[in-house]
This record gives C-alpha cells, sequence and structure tokens, in this order.
C-alpha cells in the first residue's frame, strides 16, 4: 500500500537530479558563491503528496502498460512516525539567490518523474553508464 500520512495533504517541491547537479556546478564555478549557502529546487514542481502518489501511479502505467495495484491508505503521522511526529504542510524552497548566479530549473515534475521511474525500471543500464 502507499501509506498517505495525514491524507497527503502536506506540500513539497522535487527537484530533477540533473538540475541539481547543475545547479552544483554553478555555485562552485562561480566566485561570488564562495562562503555563501544557496537553496536548490525547482519551486514550480510543488504538490501534495497527494498528487504525488497519483502521478507516480499513472507514470508507471504509461510507462509499463501495467495498472498498478497499489491501494491508498491514510495513516496518522503518529501512527507512521512515532508519538511526537511533526510535519510542515509547505516546504516551498526559494532559489531567488541561486537564480541571481545564472541557474534555473529546466524540467518540469512530469519529466522528474518519469525519469526517475525510468532509472528504476532500468538500473542495469544505469549502471554500465556509471561504470
Amino acid at each position: 500500500p502507499i501509506r498517505l500520512v495525514d491524507g497527503g495533504e502536506q506540500r513539497r517541491s522535487f527537484t530533477h537530479i540533473d538540475d541539481a547537479s547543475e545547479a552544483f556546478s554553478v555555485i562552485l564555478d562561480d566566485p561570488r558563491a564562495t562562503n555563501e549557502i544557496y537553496n536548490v529546487g525547482n519551486p514550480s514542481t510543488d504538490m501534495s503528496i497527494r498528487e504525488l502518489a497519483d502521478l507516480m501511479m499513472r507514470l508507471y502505467e504509461d510507462m509499463t502498460g501495467v495498472t498498478p495495484k497499489n491501494e491508498i491508505v491514510e495513516i496518522t503521522g503518529e501512527e507512521f512516525y512515532g508519538k511526537g511526529y511533526e510535519d510542515m504542510d509547505r516546504v516551498p524552497p526559494s532559489i531567488e539567490k541561486l537564480r541571481s548566479l545564472g541557474w534555473e530549473p529546466k524540467r518540469d515534475r512530469e519529466t522528474t518523474f518519469r525519469d526517475a521511474i525510468e532509472y528504476n525500471l532500468n538500473p542495469a543500464v544505469h549502471a554500465s553508464i556509471l561504470s
């Protein structure tokens, strides 16, 4: 089952690994970035965790032709994480400082998650690229 803590209404932004890698390169290559702290992220990919679960199941079906049999189950944060659990409703990245160095995320949420699923469906292909 896909367990949605507190209904999956928490919102998050996700960044494609290639966008993150490019951001780190910009930071490392720009002398203005020395001793500075930057947020790396993609605010345009903001979505609820419930929306993420729906997107992942749709993309998986599109890419494999197999309908996921996962059941979405809502559970409390305390039930999943234990007593004292607290979460932020929204954690948007502020990337204006990084944008001032000329970096901008290029990949949208669909591309980000399609590539993540592809990577996990074909690990041998990606392992051969890395070796």
